[in-house]
C-alpha cells in the first residue's frame, strides 16, 4: 500500500514539475517576445545618429528591427510589396536592409570655347574627381550634359551598447546598424535594417 502511494505521489511530482516547467517557459518566452516588441518600439521612433570615423568620414548608426514574416506584412506592407516584385518569397528572406542617401555636391568649372558637329561653336566643360564625371557641351539655348557618381555604402550590424547599461553584463547588448557612405557630398538621410524572426 505504502508503494503504490508512492507512486501516486511520484507521477503527481513529475506532472505538476512538468507543467510548471512548462509555465515558465513559455513565461520566459513571452518575456522574450515582450523586449523584441519594446526594441522594435524604440528603434521606429528612433532618430539616426551621427558620428565621424577615424578618417573624418560621416558615418550613421541606427538601431535593428525584428520582425515576423506576418508582422512584416501588418506593420511595413510595402516592403512585403517591394519583396513580390524582387520576386523574392517573404518566408525565404533573412533580412531587409534599405538606406536613403542624399546627394549635394557644388561644382564650378570654366566654360571652353570649341568647335565640333561641323565647325558649329559651342561651349564644353569637364570635372572629374574620385566620386564624379561630368561631361556638357553647351550649344545656343541647349545643355547635353552627363553625370557619373561614383560610391561604396559600407554596412555592418553589430551588437550595440548595453539595453541597461546599469545592470553591466546582465543586461544584453542590442543589435545596431552602422552605415557609411564613402562619398562625401552623400548624407544618409535614413536607414532601415530588418531581422526576419523564423
Amino acid at each position: 500500500m505504502k508503494i503504490k502511494q508512492i507512486a501516486i505521489f511520484s507521477t503527481v511530482a513529475i506532472f505538476l514539475l512538468f507543467i510548471t516547467g512548462k509555465c515558465l517557459f513559455l513565461y520566459i518566452q513571452l518575456q522574450k517576445e515582450n523586449k523584441r516588441h519594446v526594441n522594435n518600439e524604440q528603434t521606429l521612433t528612433a532618430k539616426i545618429k551621427y558620428y565621424e570615423d577615424q578618417k573624418g568620414r560621416e558615418t550613421a548608426r541606427t538601431g535593428t528591427l525584428e520582425l515576423t514574416v506576418s508582422e512584416l506584412s501588418k506593420i511595413l506592407p510595402e516592403i512585403r510589396q517591394e519583396l513580390k516584385d524582387l520576386k523574392i518569397k517573404s518566408g525565404r528572406v533573412e533580412s531587409f536592409s534599405e538606406t536613403h542617401i542624399i546627394q549635394n555636391k557644388d561644382i564650378k568649372q570654366v566654360l571652353r570655347d570649341s568647335i565640333i558637329y561641323n565647325h558649329i561653336p559651342v561651349k564644353t566643360f569637364g570635372y572629374t574627381d574620385p566620386w564624379y564625371s561630368i561631361k556638357a557641351i553647351i550649344q545656343n539655348d541647349s545643355v547635353d550634359l552627363n553625370i557619373s557618381s561614383y560610391d561604396t555604402i559600407i554596412q555592418v550590424v553589430s551588437r550595440g551598447d548595453r539595453i541597461k547599461p546599469w545592470l553591466w553584463i546582465f543586461s544584453p547588448r542590442q543589435l545596431v546598424q552602422t552605415i557609411q557612405s564613402r562619398n562625401p557630398s552623400n548624407h544618409i538621410n535614413y536607414s532601415m535594417y530588418i531581422k526576419i524572426k523564423k
